[in-house]
């Protein structure tokens, strides 16, 4: 989880709490990102990329993050192609 986390604050993604990380965070996309974080979700479902949960409808001041998790069964190669993806 460390690893997307650090990988997606690199590319531009506000990460929005600073608490330690074990398998979940919340995670912004970049600023400008055509549609937000619903609009990258969908986009990237559509390739077959499941990244995590838009937190909008739950929580309004989060509209524009998602819940994402990693865990062993996440390779390192699918966590670059979701950064790719979202900085594409």
């Amino acid at each position: 989880a460390e690893y997307l986390k650090n990988a997606l604050r690199d590319a531009g993604c506000p990460i929005r709490f600073s608490s330690p990380t074990f398998n979940e965070f919340v995670v912004g996309f970049p600023v400008g990102f055509p549609g937000g974080f619903d609009a990258a979700h969908r986009r990237l479902l559509d390739r077959k990329i499941v990244a995590g949960l838009p937190l909008g409808a739950y929580y309004p001041e989060l509209a524009d993050h998602g819940l994402l998790c990693v865990t062993e069964t996440c390779s390192r190669e699918a966590m670059d192609r979701l950064v790719e993806e979202v900085t594409a």
